[in-house]
């Protein structure tokens, strides 16, 4: 995936929805978010009978709560064919050896 078409995709969703707030986005695309103990994972995302859901961290700083959500946020919206048939962990999310990441 070319990094100016994720460029252009965020651009369009701050314009449309006037946030550059991950949590706000969520709430205005009707994703869930939720916060809890996930112990070595900083977030995942999946898509369960048409439902959007992201999962937090919650012993996460609060900058980097929102760097996983922003991060999590592009998966559900950049790869939601693939959150279908399982989740998408993220262990590591500055790790670029996987496309998706």
């Amino acid at each position: 995936m070319k990094k100016n078409y994720i460029y252009a995709c965020v651009e369009e969703l701050i314009e449309k929805y006037n946030t550059s707030d991950p949590f706000e986005l969520m709430d205005a695309l009707d994703i869930h978010c939720e916060s809890s103990n996930l112990e070595h994972l900083k977030g995942y995302c999946v898509i369960i009978h048409g439902i959007k859901f992201i999962a937090i961290n919650e012993n996460l700083r609060p900058a980097e709560r929102k760097i996983v959500a922003a991060h999590e946020l592009g998966h559900i919206i950049l790869h939601s064919d693939k959150l279908k048939a399982a989740a998408h962990e993220d262990m590591n999310i500055y790790n670029i050896a996987d496309k998706t990441e």
